[in-house]
């Protein structure tokens, strides 16, 4: 079974990069634009890792996705960028 991540980033060009450069190392990738999205995607199945913006639509928004993350009955590792 494939890692899982989550690559979260309000530029379409990173999402688009990141994802590639995942999927070609075996992840199987999902993207969200913002936080709230993200939120909603790590809620309903889990993942092995959480790439994220620092400064997503907010300054910090990208602490409050690794928090979320944290919360999470099965934690992802997390990533800031």
């Amino acid at each position: 079974m494939a890692l899982r991540a989550l690559v979260v980033d309000d530029e379409p060009n990173i999402l688009i990069t990141l994802g590639l450069v995942l999927k070609s190392e075996g992840f199987e990738v999902e993207t969200a634009s913002t936080v709230k999205a993200a939120k909603v995607v790590l809620s309903q199945s889990p993942f092995d890792l959480v790439l994220t913006d620092l400064s997503v639509e907010s300054p910090t928004a990208g602490y409050e996705l690794v928090h979320a993350a944290h919360e999470q009955r099965r934690r992802p590792a997390t990533l800031v960028i």
